[in-house]
């Protein structure tokens, strides 16, 4: 069986008129920077638009019907965001399961982007801080930006945000993102934006250094994809796994039948089983369907836990 959903879009202060001007998505005149594509969390939970479980959220046939995603996690444990950003966002930390857990009741957040498009400007990814101490100083000073990380990235380039790094998209992108299904963030610096209401956006300092990883050891080197072939592996961790296959007419793709699995559109127009995807949209193979037919010419991502 395979599921298809309804997308939810999401204002945000750093959105534009994107979906609804180039994706063509029925939408009014608000800001909106996020795409779900695959959903069960509590500030979006997916609906299915066809199947037996038409009408139904992703969470309550996730919860209901176990059996058919092969997965014991209590929630449904993945999501898939399309990402169009029109201004930086906040500089930012998402914290690991064990803190998430204790402090949020929901799962931590590791992430990572795939880009699809060639940016501007660098990303925020990891800090030069020696001690936590550092960091509180530089945010009461208004110096934080000096202990950041810059990163270059360009089209088709892949990058792990583990939980406890701190982190930023700048404008101008377009990205997919996959992460755990958490809508955990504790913002750091924002710029001194005011929201619509005219008021400073809140930060969440206190929580945010409990969690950042001081030093950053990590290398956040984006590795580059331009070039395919088959089904290539892009990420194995112990949250998520994703492959890359590009598909040129028609291809006959065998899933894992362990779990279930999401299949994103990168680029180009894909039918699965005849049913139409554009970029950023997504559908859920779950382990009882053997085989599926792709047809179209693009790129895909296929996700798993």
């Amino acid at each position: 069986m395979i599921l298809f959903f309804k997308n939810i879009f999401k204002e945000r202060i750093w959105g534009s008129h994107f979906f609804r001007d180039e994706l063509k998505y029925k939408l009014d005149d608000n800001l909106y920077g996020e795409m779900w594509s695959v959903s069960a969390h509590p500030e979006g939970d997916c609906v299915i638009t066809e199947g037996p479980f038409e009408g139904l959220t992703l969470s309550h046939v996730y919860e209901n019907h176990r059996e058919l995603f092969g997965t014991d996690n209590k929630e449904f444990p993945l999501m898939v965001k399309l990402i169009h950003t029109n201004a930086d966002l906040s500089v930012q930390v998402h914290p690991d399961d064990e803190y998430a857990r204790k402090v949020e009741n929901q799962y931590g957040k590791t992430e990572c982007w795939y880009f699809l498009n060639n940016p501007k400007n660098p990303i925020v990814l990891g800090h030069i801080a020696k001690t936590k101490e550092e960091i509180k100083s530089a945010i009461k000073e208004g110096t934080l930006e000096k202990l950041l990380k810059k990163v270059i990235v360009k089209k088709n380039d892949f990058v792990l945000i583990k939980s406890k790094t701190i982190h930023a998209l700048t404008s101008g992108l377009l990205v997919v993102e996959i992460q755990q299904s958490s809508d955990v963030t504790y913002r750091l610096y924002d710029y001194n934006r005011k929201d619509k209401n005219g008021k400073l956006r809140e930060l969440h300092i206190d929580k945010a250094l409990d969690v950042i990883n001081v030093p950053d050891r990590e290398e956040h080197i984006p590795i580059n994809y331009d070039k395919i072939t088959g089904i290539t592996n892009i990420l194995d961790c112990s949250k998520f796994k994703c492959d890359l296959l590009d598909i040129n007419n028609k291809t006959n793709l065998k899933l894992n039948d362990d779990t279930f699995s999401i299949i994103t559109v990168l680029s180009g127009n894909i039918a699965i089983n005849n049913h139409n995807l554009k970029i950023g949209e997504s559908a859920i193979i779950l382990r009882d369907e053997e085989e599926i037919v792709l047809v179209g010419n693009g790129r895909i991502v296929i996700s798993r836990p």
